[in-house]
């Protein structure tokens, strides 16, 4: 390893550092229901909205009936590269 790679780097105006950290509200997306179907206790609905790069599709899955339930989130890159 040499010296250079382990030098610290050069500090970074306060005004700089601070705007990476800066908290903007999420606008709520535009989102379409395009179909909707309920078996066996679920209801599956298929979503479409704009996202910043593009159309983003997806599904949200949920049980028919009102409650608390444990929840997961997937979330995959669709094989972009």
């Amino acid at each position: 390893i040499s010296k250079q790679s382990l030098a610290t780097p050069p500090a970074r105006p306060i005004d700089e550092l601070r705007a990476l950290y800066r908290y903007q509200p999420p606008t709520k997306p535009e989102m379409q229901l395009t179909k909707r179907s309920a078996e066996s206790g679920v209801v599956v609905e298929s979503i479409v909205y704009q996202g910043k790069e593009g159309r983003v599709s997806g599904s949200l899955v949920r049980p028919a009936r009102a409650g608390r339930y444990p929840a997961v989130v997937f979330l995959h890159d669709a094989g972009r590269k």
